[in-house]
């Protein structure tokens, strides 16, 4: 599924790894993400990866992924 976000809001920055940085990062509005739920990293509830930054990627709670997120398909 892809989505595109549609409120920026702030998240903490882990590394591939799935360490803290000690960074956050904003969350874009208008960027584009694709669902994965084969992949977990740091326990997220839903995993999305940036259509644009391949190296980007997120693990949000449904409530935020219903919040801040339009899956694509229903714009």
């Amino acid at each position: 599924m892809m989505y595109r976000c549609i409120e920026s809001f702030c998240v903490d920055k882990y590394d591939g790894d799935g360490f803290h940085t000690g960074e956050s990062e904003v969350i874009e509005m208008g960027s584009l993400w694709s669902r994965d739920d084969d992949i977990n990293v740091i326990g997220g509830e839903v995993h999305l990866e940036s259509v644009t930054d391949n190296l980007q990627w997120l693990e949000i709670p449904f409530e935020t992924l219903s919040n801040n997120f339009k899956e694509r398909d229903k714009e």
